[in-house]
């Protein structure tokens, strides 16, 4: 399903620190 795919790319950028897409900016600590 798409949305699962989006899901998981999703966590895997998180996961993988990419750039503006990581955890830190999300939250805004970037």
């Amino acid at each position: 399903e798409l949305a699962a795919l989006y899901c998981f790319a999703f966590l895997y950028l998180a996961c993988a620190g990419g750039g503006p897409w990581s955890v830190d900016a999300v939250r805004g600590k970037a």
